[in-house]
């Protein structure tokens, strides 16, 4: 099994779009496309922006997490490539 992480995407005006599980973390710039509720193909998007936030465990112990939220942009259907 591959090792993923989720990544909770946003438009530019802050709505959400998706909750996504990766086995990457795109980088500004980057193209992304994935299925939207009521499309019958994937929407592609860049990403405009990567924030990274890590919640730290009690002092109990317990597992770090790490959130990663993207900013997206909604380019036309069938502008070039995507990973």
């Amino acid at each position: 099994m591959s090792d993923s992480v989720l990544v909770f995407v946003a438009d530019e005006h802050g709505r959400w779009l998706a909750k996504l599980r990766m086995g990457f973390v795109p980088r500004e710039g980057e193209r992304i496309a994935f299925m939207s509720q009521g499309r019958a193909k994937p929407r592609s998007y860049q990403v405009l922006s990567v924030l990274w936030t890590f919640e730290t465990p009690s002092s109990q112990g317990g597992t770090t997490l790490i959130h990663v939220t993207v900013t997206a942009r909604a380019l036309d259907d069938g502008e070039g490539p995507y990973r």
